[in-house]
This record gives structure tokens, sequence and C-alpha cells, in this order.
């Protein structure tokens, strides 16, 4: 789990577990791919989203609120939107998910549209940077931009419809292949997120 995430959650929890556990080595991979914990030899993995890994032990450690956003310049200088099905009428920075999905506030309705991008790239900062300079609208964590939200650099699109929540999530071995310190390192994640 690399980006946003990896290097400014995650980073620092690994840095405090290894003050409080000096003779621990770890090696971080920050790839965006999905792992097999066996076949690739990783002990833990941090997924954002649904999990489908059979076999190991899932736990969520959070949720991630979404949201999507655009820069006050693109969206004076484009047609009002104002339901998410206008989506398709506008420019959108997209990551590796293009299958947008969205509930209405009032009335519970959930919407769902695919969206093409004139930016892809899974990078979360990339797509902020984007969206910075109005090239278009972004779904994102809004954990990702918060200073940017505060200044009103970026504002929400919608203000009716909200995207339901993201699990962030750590799997790891059953216990028959857990060593010591990854129990602690695995029980330390578990208080401290």
């Amino acid at each position: 789990m690399g980006g946003y995430l990896g290097e400014e959650i995650l980073v620092p929890l690994v840095n405090r577990f290894m003050n409080d556990h000096p003779g621990v080595s770890i090696n971080l991979d920050f790839s965006s791919h999905r792992v097999d914990l066996i076949a690739d030899e990783f002990d833990v993995a941090f997924r954002m989203g649904e999990l489908q890994d059979a076999g190991f032990i899932a736990r969520k450690l959070f949720d991630i609120q979404m949201a999507t956003l655009a820069s006050p310049k693109y969206l004076e200088n484009h047609p009002e939107i104002t339901h998410p099905r206008q989506l398709s009428e506008h420019r959108c920075l997209i990551g590796s998910v293009n299958r947008w999905s969205f509930i209405e506030d009032a009335t519970g309705e959930r919407f769902e549209t695919v969206v093409n991008g004139n930016l892809q790239c899974k990078n979360g900062r990339a797509l902020i940077n984007g969206a910075l300079h109005g090239n278009g609208i972004v779904r994102v964590p809004t954990l990702y931009c918060e200073e940017a939200l505060e200044q009103r650099k970026l504002v929400t699109v919608f203000d009716d419809w909200h995207i339901p929540s993201v699990p962030f999530s750590m799997i790891y071995h059953r216990d028959k292949y857990r060593t010591a310190r990854l129990s602690a390192f695995i029980d330390f994640v578990k208080n401290n997120l």
C-alpha cells in the first residue's frame, strides 16, 4: 500500500513500532498490485476496499470517507453539475476504479456510473494535483486533501449525494504462521489505528 496511506499513515506507525522494538527489521513494499501473502512471502498486507482473500485473517482498521471534488476554477468554466449522471458530460480524473457509486442523501437512491477519464493514474496525489489545476472532477479519500478542502482549493461537487465509505483493512496469516514479532506488530497496529 503506497501513496498517501502508505506514506502518511503506515510509515509513521512502522517507525513508532521500530522505536519500541529496536531488534525488528521491516521490509516495506509500496507497490499498488495485490499481493498473495504466501506466494509473495508477505507477513501483512494493507488493503483499501472490499476483501476477497480467503484463508487469511482480515481486520478492518477504519473506514475511509470518499468525496467527489473539483476546483472552483473547473466548476466555473464547465456546465453546472447536480446529479452523478452528468459526470459523462465532464472531464474526470480517475484512479483504479472507474465505476463510481453514489447514494442520494434524502431518498437513499443508489446511482452507479462508469466514468471516462482524461487522466487515469493510480496515484491519489497526482489526481488531486490535476483537480487543483482545474483539469477535472476527482473522487478521492477526503484525508488525502484535507488542507485543500479547508482552503476551498477543492470543493465537493454534489451536495445531495454521498459515496459509501471504503474499508481500510489489514490482512495476515492465521496463528500457526505468526511469529511473536509479527503478533506484536499486528497488535500494535490494531491498538494504534
